[in-house]
């Protein structure tokens, strides 16, 4: 009940046109709930007050492609098309910087919150762990062939969705086509 109260006060201050401060203090009581019980009414609440964190307390010169929460609650990563990756705690506080390279599209948590990976539109994956440390790089490319018709070179496909499958050390990647490899060491799985 106190993380449905909680998440129930940050929707209810962050209503209509609020300013920093609340918006700061609504996103703090989200990630409280969310951190209690990540219910639905958590979640949702968490994921309000995220979109309205990047323009009040994440203000960067290039435009944010992801902010993403880890599963416990305890950190916000928020990821730059330019390829500046930061980790905040839940009161905004950035605990440290990275770089994850240039046209950066999205990014995931894995399910233990120990590492995370990174996407971009040249085809680069590259899973990081909480200090910033690069763990593995893997490149999405289509393969050469004959598709309808066509000869197709190889080229990298662009990077639009990443997701750490549930308990496993597999990231799932959605390009022109879904793709597994394997979190540890960027090898593709066969598929």
């Amino acid at each position: 009940a106190l993380e449905r109260s909680l998440a129930v006060n940050a929707l209810n201050a962050a209503a209509g046109d609020p300013d920093r401060l609340t918006v700061e203090l609504s996103a703090a009581l989200a990630i409280e709930a969310h951190k209690l019980s990540p219910s639905s009414e958590a979640w949702a609440a968490a994921s309000r007050m995220l979109g309205l964190l990047p323009a009040a307390v994440f203000a960067r010169e290039s435009e944010i492609v992801a902010a993403e929460l880890s599963p416990d609650g305890s950190r916000l990563l928020v990821l730059t098309q330019e390829g500046v990756g930061t980790l905040h705690e839940p009161n905004g506080k950035e605990t440290f910087r990275f770089a994850a390279g240039p046209a950066q599209t999205t990014a995931a948590w894995s399910p233990s919150g120990k590492s995370f990976a990174t996407g971009s539109a040249d085809g680069r994956i590259t899973v990081f762990d909480v200090s910033g440390a690069t763990v593995s790089s893997a490149k999405v490319e289509l393969d050469t062939g004959n598709y309808a018709g066509l000869s197709v070179q190889p080229h990298a496909l662009a990077v639009r969705a990443l997701a750490f499958l549930s308990e496993s050390k597999l990231l799932a990647i959605g390009a022109d086509r879904i793709s597994l490899i394997d979190a540890a060491s960027g090898r593709a799985v066969d598929e």
